[in-house]
């Protein structure tokens, strides 16, 4: 999948989601959370994402998958990691394990 391809499943998969369960990628709760999306990678037909939140101080990061349907997955604990490094090298190492089986 080249990155326009992606981007536009991503943004069809973000409409499912929208349309079906509802609020996790409105723009109104992404600026109550302060949440970001990094990091859009895909894997045979889902696609895995890094999140951030910022709360109090600090902004801890999560690695989801968003499926076909539109549900959205945890892959870590929600906001495992302190940094966005560390959630790249697990999301790189998950990926690789799945593929590698």
């Amino acid at each position: 999948m080249d990155k326009d391809e992606l981007k536009n499943e991503y943004r069809e998969r973000v409409a499912i989601h929208q349309r079906r369960v509802g609020y996790f990628f409105d723009a109104n709760t992404m600026v109550f959370f302060k949440s970001r999306v990094h990091d859009i990678k895909p894997l045979e037909k889902e696609i895995f994402f890094i999140t951030s939140e910022r709360f109090a101080d600090s902004r801890r990061y999560s690695i989801r998958v968003l499926r076909e349907n539109g549900n959205i997955d945890e892959v870590s604990k929600f906001q495992e990691y302190s940094s966005l490094r560390q959630a790249r090298k697990e999301l790189g190492e998950s990926i690789h394990s799945l593929l590698t089986g």
